[in-house]
Formats: C-alpha cells, sequence, structure tokens
C-alpha cells in the first residue's frame, strides 16, 4: 500500500487498492447511479488517500455488455442472443457480441481498452472448463456473468441448466424404452455441458446395470460435422453397433440422423436418437426430433437481470441459477428390437 501512495495515482491503482474492476472506479469517480452507495464511498475514500486528483471525472457508463459466444452456427445460441437482447434491453441495456470461442489472455489484453472504456459488463457463453480469460476478469473485479456453461473453481455469477439432469433423463427414457447397448455422440472433454450430461447418463446407466461399452463413448464438437462423423465411426464398428445414440445437443444430433440414413438405417426402428436443446428445426415434421427442452427464454432473462445487477454492485452476493429441463418425446425414439443386440453394418 505504502509503494501505491508514492506512485502517481491512477484508475489501475484506485482499483488494486479497492478490489474492484478499473471500469467500476471510472463509474463510480462520476457519480453513476449504477454502483452502490458502499462502492463509491470505498472508491471515493481510496482516491481522497492516494490523492487523486480527477474525483469527478470517471468514465460515464455505456450500459453496453459484451456477450462471447463462439461462430454462430448453432440456433439454440442464435435464440438464447434474440431474448438475450430483448431482457437487455427491457433494462435498458445494449448488448454487442464478441465472437471468438478461443480466447486467450492475450487477447484480454488486446482488448483491455474495450473493456475498460466500453464494457460495463460481460456475459460468457462459451467458457471452456480450463478458461484462463474467465478467471483472468474475474480476478480483475470486471462484472462478468457464466450463461450456459460454467468454470469449476470460482466465485462467480452463473446461469446454467441442470445437464447433470439432461443426460439423467435421456438415458432413463432410452432405458425404459428397452435399449441397453447406449451411444454417446458428445461435445467437447474441456466444457462442462458435455462433462455433466454424460456424467448424469452414466451414472443412471451404471445404476440401472447397462453402463456404455468404451467404443460407444465418441467426443468432439458441438457440430453437425462432429455428429456425422463420430456416428458413421460408431454405426460400422464390425463388433456391432447400438440400438440408440444420446447427442450432446441437437446440432450433434442431427449429424447423426443424416449418418444413419446415408448407412441406410430407418430411425427409430433400427436406431433411436435423443438430443438436447429443441432448437427449432427439431420439431419439423421431417425430423421430429426427441430432445431435452431448456428453459431458453428464462434463461435469458436470468443472465440479464445478474449481469445489470453485477453491474451495479460489483462486490455483491454470488448466485449460481441452475434451471429445470424437460423431455420432448418425439419422432426419432422408440422401442429396442427384440433380444437388445444389433450386428454391425453390411
Amino acid at each position: 500500500m505504502q509503494e501505491r501512495l508514492k506512485a502517481k495515482p491512477t484508475i489501475r491503482i484506485i482499483a488494486e487498492v479497492v478490489g474492484v474492476s478499473q471500469s467500476t472506479v471510472s463509474r463510480a469517480l462520476a457519480g453513476s447511479e449504477a454502483i452502490s452507495e458502499e462502492t463509491r464511498l470505498r472508491v471515493h475514500e481510496a482516491a481522497r488517500r492516494l490523492h487523486y486528483p480527477k474525483i469527478g471525472q470517471g468514465r460515464r457508463p455505456t450500459r453496453m455488455i459484451g456477450v462471447v459466444v463462439s461462430a454462430l452456427n448453432n440456433s439454440f445460441y442464435v435464440n438464447f442472443l434474440d431474448y438475450l437482447h430483448d431482457a437487455l434491453r427491457d433494462l435498458s441495456f445494449h448488448m454487442t457480441l464478441i465472437i471468438d470461442s478461443l480466447l486467450t489472455v492475450e487477447d484480454v489484453t488486446a482488448f483491455q481498452p474495450i473493456i475498460d472504456n466500453v464494457l460495463d459488463g460481460m456475459i460468457f457463453t462459451t467458457a471452456t472448463i480450463d478458461s484462463e480469460v474467465v478467471p483472468t476478469l474475474s480476478r480483475r473485479n470486471f462484472p462478468i456473468v457464466l450463461a450456459v456453461r460454467s468454470v469449476d473453481g470460482l466465485e462467480i455469477d452463473k446461469v446454467v441448466l441442470d445437464d447433470f439432469r439432461v443426460g439423467e433423463t435421456a438415458a432413463r427414457h432410452l432405458y425404459e424404452l428397452g435399449h441397453r447397448r447406449i451411444g454417446f455422440m458428445m461435445g467437447p472433454r474441456n466444457v462442462s455441458t458435455s462433462r455433466d450430461r454424460f456424467a448424469g447418463a452414466l451414472r443412471y446407466l451404471e445404476t440401472a446395470g447397462a453402463p456404455p461399452l468404451e467404443e460407444f463413448c465418441v467426443w468432439g464438437s458441438y457440430t453437425h460435422a462432429s455428429g456425422y462423423s463420430g456416428a458413421l465411426q460408431m454405426l460400422e464398428r464390425p463388433e456391432g453397433r447400438p440400438t440408440a445414440i444420446i447427442a450432446g445437443n441437437d446440432t450433434v444430433a442431427l449429424g447423426v440422423l443424416e449418418a444413419t440414413h446415408r448407412l441406410g438405417l430407418h430411425v427409430p426402428r433400427d436406431i433411436s436418437v435423443v438430443g438436447c436443446d429443441d432448437i427449432p428445426m427439431a420439431e419439423s415434421a421431417f425430423i421430429g426430433l426427441t430432445t431435452v427442452r431448456p428453459p431458453i427464454e428464462e434463461m435469458a432473462r436470468i443472465v440479464a437481470r445478474r449481469v445489470v445487477d453485477r453491474v451495479s454492485d460489483p462486490t455483491g452476493p454470488v448466485h449460481t441459477d441452475i434451471l429445470p429441463i424437460s423431455l420432448v418425446r418425439r419422432a426419432t425414439t422408440g422401442p429396442a428390437l427384440p433380444g437388445g443386440y444389433v450386428p454391425a453394418f453390411r
């Protein structure tokens, strides 16, 4: 602290002393009503002790929230962003997209002027379990909310599905239809949605006495291409194929369905398929995908509320919202074939 007192006072030094972000300091010094009275008083006290000469001249709030997403090839995120935009607008905030699923700490350094001078907060929708960016920004006390996916070991606001229940629900549905040879076409191993959905299904099947075979568990990306190539690999195994597949999300499930069509398999007579997300295409009469439905509009409203609250009170209590899910049964699931064993495709 003594070294900081001797240094030329800056907003960065004040932020370090108080334990908040630089943008919070700027808003507090500017007299923003979005900052809690407690935080404002702490910032002003630190500024006075450091002899900061520009009290009352900090950055005015922009009411702009940055939303980090991956490439928009998944209609779940397109719909989610649509609802999120409306929810933020209803709270008198704006939204700007940062389309990059692989942000690095170096990227954050490059974006720092935008973070400090433009954004009042950020929402991460595609964070990985091993993300370095989210912990970095969290340590800087920048207002952040995680949506859809979570990062382990951080005291940070997050709004997610009950992904463990997603996997369990899909597995129970197939098991009750008589399926015992169940395959998994998951997303990346380093994201919480894949990990938790698989864990939920695995625990249910192990308890039921029907654990999946290792060769029936394929990890890839949340893309149509990954579902297609992974399903071809799984369905052409010489030792036989599964009677049902749980896909990590609906986009992957559509790739699985294309693979079954190429191989001449009938769905659901020869193989059943379950997805997750209930994207608009899933209910098409040409597809009729059985899937696990999230409350996507409710999720967007809660995320918007959490990030606005975090901007208003950066030191307030941390919230974890885990939202319920429901199974939507359509045409892609049916009873397992008698006997339960399916030979390899010829």
